[in-house]
């Protein structure tokens, strides 16, 4: 029979009584490795307070072995060392979380927003017409004449010009040498309105301006008065001079001062007339510091080159979109004004130049300049764009009296005509159309030398139906709407 290998742990049957045993269970730190078997070891140490009572002694068999406080010991925790959680799934550890998810739905919603993007792009993006204007060039020479005429009589047709007019001033203060007798005018600037008619008026060379109190002063060159338009009188600024030496023409600012000249005509003479906003300076009659002639010479002529700077940046100024002047056609007068007194050792000069500038509108002006180069236009509105040595010279030597008589000039240098494109009337033609007629409907524009066309969003194939929502460009070497003269 075989032998039973429990038989050395269970104390033999007998008639004597069972008596309760106490059994010391050895304390397995955390962690530490499984024993190979109780057989093998040393004698453990045991704790005396876990300690289990047994009432009765268990039957022999291999099933009936109770597992030993050391197994139950290790089957409540994981092998961390870790109490597992006690609610569903007792026992077992939880389950960690994917750090990659929240990743990938990040990865998701930036994909989505880029392509949102990508669609926005496209579907408010306007619907633009690049353009090519159609240019052309030209060379003038001295034989290149024209002729223009004042606006207040220039027939229907022909060129015609207005008349800008201002004055400018400058001084220089010079070292003074010994005294001298001077006689010298009174001087400074008057605003002349023109409340009488929608035509221009022209004053001539010395016309009298009178003061209240009866002090004269006259004009050094021909004055141009602009026509009024509706209530708003034209007017010109212009430098006077007193009739006479002395003193007691240095006076303060003047509400109004009259033209004798036209007493013959009521309504004239009411509604021609002058005011100063500054004082007249200058005048006087006596002994003073003198200037030696080539101290005075080299002042002036200094002053007078800054005033033809000036003169010049004044005609440029008329360039305007709308109008066009040239430096070459101006009329510029230099007077000189009195000294006046600075220290007892200095003496300060004064120069003035009096500018009048014919101007005429550009489109007027590019009209007959293409007309007159044998340039056809096909009835398009073009421009005159400056190039290099562009300018205007007068063909006469004698100077006219701007305003009321013609003026013949030449044209030399070089220039581009530019042709105007309407891009409004385009827009309009293109709008609701398919791509398909886009050059048809270019055809239509003389002044179109290329065109292209990007129609939004891409998937379509006609232009907006609203014309707003067409946006046109134009590209070209200039696009001015001016022709600047020099």
């Amino acid at each position: 029979m075989a032998k039973d290998y429990f038989q050395d742990i269970v104390p033999p049957s007998g008639d004597r009584p069972i008596r309760p045993t106490t059994r010391k269970v050895p304390i397995a730190p955390p962690n530490q490795p499984e024993q190979p078997s109780v057989m093998a070891q040393s004698a453990p140490e045991y704790d005396d307070d876990d300690i289990s009572t047994i009432d009765a002694a268990p039957a022999r068999g291999i099933r009936n072995i109770n597992m030993p406080p050391r197994a139950r010991y290790r089957s409540s925790t994981n092998e961390l060392g870790e109490t597992p959680s006690t609610g569903s799934g007792r026992g077992l550890p939880p389950k960690p979380r994917s750090k990659y998810s929240r990743v990938w739905i990040w990865i998701l919603a930036v994909i989505g927003v880029v392509v949102v993007g990508f669609l926005a792009l496209f579907m408010f993006r306007s619907t633009t017409v690049t353009l090519t204007a159609r240019t052309q060039t030209v060379n003038f020479d001295q034989t290149s004449e024209f002729s223009a005429y004042p606006a207040s009589s220039a027939a229907t047709g022909t060129l015609a010009y207005t008349v800008a007019t201002t004055d400018l001033q400058d001084s220089e203060t010079v070292q003074s040498n010994g005294t001298t007798e001077t006689q010298m005018k009174a001087s400074g600037s008057i605003t002349v309105y023109n409340n009488y008619s929608t035509a221009s008026v022209k004053l001539i060379k010395d016309t009298r301006f009178q003061t209240p109190a009866g002090l004269i002063f006259r004009v050094p060159a021909d004055v141009v008065i602009p026509g009024k338009q509706g209530s708003t009188p034209g007017q010109v600024t212009v430098t006077v001079f007193a009739d006479q030496v002395g003193q007691q023409y240095n006076i303060g600012p003047t509400p109004r001062l009259t033209v004798p000249g036209l007493q013959s005509n009521a309504a004239m003479y009411a509604g021609i007339y002058a005011q100063s906003s500054g004082s007249m300076t200058g005048g006087f009659s006596g002994t003073q510091p003198g200037i030696s002639a080539s101290i005075r010479q080299a002042a002036v002529s200094d002053m007078r080159t800054r005033l033809a700077q000036r003169a010049a940046q004044y005609v440029q100024s008329q360039n305007v979109p709308g109008s066009v002047a040239f430096t070459g056609l101006a009329e510029i007068t230099y007077s000189d004004l009195p000294d006046v007194v600075a220290t007892s050792s200095q003496v300060t000069i004064g120069e003035s130049v009096h500018i009048q500038v014919p101007v005429f509108a550009s489109d007027a002006f590019a009209a007959v300049i293409a007309q007159t180069m044998a340039i056809d236009t096909n009835n398009t509105p073009v421009q005159v764009i400056g190039g290099t040595g562009y300018g205007a010279q007068p063909t006469n030597t004698t100077p006219v009296a701007l305003g009321t008589a013609p003026i013949d000039f030449s044209l030399v240098g070089s220039a581009q005509i530019l042709w105007s494109i309407d891009t409004t009337a385009l827009a309009k033609a293109l709008a609701g159309r398919d791509q398909s007629v886009f050059q048809t409907v270019i055809g239509g524009f003389p002044g179109i030398e290329a065109a292209r066309a990007r129609i939004e969003p891409f998937w379509s194939s006609s232009f907006p139906s609203d014309p707003s929502k067409i946006k046109i460009e134009i590209t070209g070497p200039l696009t001015s709407s001016t022709a600047k003269g020099q």
